[in-house]
């Protein structure tokens, strides 16, 4: 390789000629440059086997040169691919945000609807019948305004989301509303208690009612054996989803204690075992194992569903959790298959990992015969138009949660 002016006119401008020759790899005499930005080095500039003579000063000067003049574009290209990368992730991100108003407003919408439209039909049928009663329309019309707030709480959560603001005014309208109909109808429950003649009573009652009802709850430590927790919360569970035609395999060995609120517990393994259910088609297998890892309490649920997807794994591990979409959602009970789930099921668990000292791992493999989100799982194995066997589902996707205590 050979730099020279390409003319003498222009001594700045410089044209490369490149001889190539079959050479020993014991023949080549190398020339080495680094390519910097500021006080950084990011590449290097390497020429070989000089034509004529040895490399000398000059020659490291002119590549000195051309290693400053291509740093800046090399520079802007890998800076370009970052950003790029950036925002492939923020489209990710935005969308995952999408999914949680969307959650969000489901979750409140449908039900309100259902006990909305319940109250209406409640009062057509008293009407019809020829009942009026005073008392009964007061309940009914408290319920019908509450009903009417939680839909205003709905629209509030999807403006935060979105980073509205708000004035002290609608908060503090918010707080009375929901103190003078709480109040009251804690009092109308007291004064109808025989045994309570006084004002006074009735008010100590209110007090608390309301400290059992909005007062904090103090989490107690307790000491838990694992093996056996499992075995009478797994009974407890049984009926829930008694109507699927799941198998539930359950390995209990006797593991060190596990010290955290019972309460806290049974959130955890009440939510994973429903979402291990509710993505696990019919037909399909379920294991359970306990066991000590490092003298550690070890807890896997490991279910062999629909899995999860890479994009949506990592935004688990990152914090995001991603519900399915609005237009997924059905009146399904929970426990069955792809009944919606809960989004916050595994971040909330993640938090309590964080609160109560221990680990959360997830590993999931996604169903190959349905490797997007937008495909669907009949759930039921014998009418998987993919699988000829059961084995073809179960040697498909699996998921495994594993806490460590």
């Amino acid at each position: 390789m050979s730099l020279r002016p390409a003319n003498p006119a222009d001594p700045g401008y410089l044209r490369c000629d490149f001889y190539l020759r079959r050479v020993d790899e014991t023949d080549l005499v190398a020339q080495n440059v680094p390519i910097k930005l500021k006080d950084r080095v990011i590449g290097v500039v390497s020429v070989v086997n000089k034509l004529q003579g040895q490399f000398d000063d000059t020659d490291t000067d002119q590549l000195m040169m051309v290693a400053s003049t291509v740093a800046l574009p090399i520079e802007n290209t890998r800076i370009h691919e970052e950003l790029e990368q950036s925002y492939a992730d923020l489209k990710i991100l935005n969308q995952a945000k999408d999914k949680v108003i969307n959650h969000l407003a489901h979750e409140l919408k449908t039900p309100v609807s259902v006990v909305d439209a319940a109250m209406k039909l409640l009062e057509k049928k008293l009407a019809a019948k020829g009942i009026r009663d005073e008392k009964i329309e007061t309940i009914i019309g408290r319920a019908r305004r509450n009903l009417r707030r939680i839909l205003n709480i709905q629209f509030e959560v999807e403006d935060l989301l979105k980073k509205k603001q708000f004035t002290a005014f609608h908060i503090l309208t918010r707080l009375i509303d929901a103190c003078v109909d709480e109040l009251a109808l804690l009092t109308e429950i007291q004064a109808q208690d025989e045994t309570r003649t006084g004002s006074a009573d009735v008010m100590t009652g209110v007090r608390q009612a309301v400290e059992k009802i909005f007062g904090p709850h103090r989490l107690t430590r307790q000491t838990i054996p694992l093996d056996q927790y499992m075995a009478r919360h797994l009974e407890r569970l049984a009926p829930d989803f008694a109507f699927r035609r799941l198998t539930l395999e359950t390995d209990l060995e006797k593991t060190p204690l596990v010290h955290m609120p019972e309460e806290i517990l049974d959130i955890i393994v009440t939510g994973l075992v429903r979402n291990a259910v509710e993505y696990t088609p019919d037909g399909g297998k379920i294991q359970i194992r306990v066991f000590s890892k490092n003298n550690r309490p070890t807890l896997v649920i490991q279910d062999y569903g629909i899995g999860f997807t890479p994009e949506k794994l990592r935004l688990i591990f990152e914090n995001y959790f991603t519900p399915p979409d609005s237009s997924e959602y059905t009146t399904k009970q929970p426990f069955e298959f792809n009944a919606g789930g809960r989004g916050f099921d595994l971040l909330r668990i993640k938090l309590f990992s964080e609160r109560f000292n221990f680990t959360l791992d997830i590993d999931a493999t996604r169903c190959r015969f349905i490797p997007a989100d937008t495909d669907t799982c009949p759930g039921d194995i014998r009418r998987c138009r993919f699988c000829t066997t059961p084995d073809d589902c179960l040697n498909s996707g699996a998921t495994t949660v594993t806490l460590t205590f």
